[in-house]
């Protein structure tokens, strides 16, 4: 699934926020995003994807 129960329950309904696992993550959400938060294995995992 990506992503931890936890981290999803304790987002899900914080109005604006987008949660979705590294191999999702693309340019889009990324420019027009004010803020990104990674979990350090999330950030691994999206350094694995598309490279440094």
């Amino acid at each position: 699934d990506g992503y931890s129960d936890y981290i999803f329950k304790s987002v899900n309904n914080i109005p604006g926020v987008k949660i979705l696992p590294a191999e999702r993550l693309n340019v889009y959400d990324v420019i027009t995003s004010e803020h990104l938060l990674f979990s350090r294995d999330g950030l691994k995992r999206a350094v694995e994807v598309f490279g440094e």
